[in-house]
């Protein structure tokens, strides 16, 4: 719910603002390694390795260039 609330703010700012808008698409890299340690002995899991998806808006305003976006992040270890 909250975001679709985020997004459609977003979406109502940049139709009624004065300005160009571009909607784009994301797709990043990302990669996690948990390593604790304590009492002589260090525990590692294994490697993660995630796309994470996302979109993003490029509204242009004379000079000034906004890009909000929403980015899904996957994390674990």
């Amino acid at each position: 719910m909250k975001k679709a609330l985020t997004f459609f703010t977003v979406l109502f700012i940049a139709t009624f603002a004065n300005a160009q808008v571009n909607i784009g698409v994301r797709m990043r890299y990302t990669s996690a390694d948990l390593q604790t340690s304590g009492g002589g002995q260090t525990t590692s899991s294994g490697k993660n390795y995630n796309a994470d998806p996302g979109v993003f808006f490029d509204i242009n305003r004379g000079d000034i260039t906004f890009e909000p976006g929403l980015i899904f992040v996957l994390k674990g270890g």
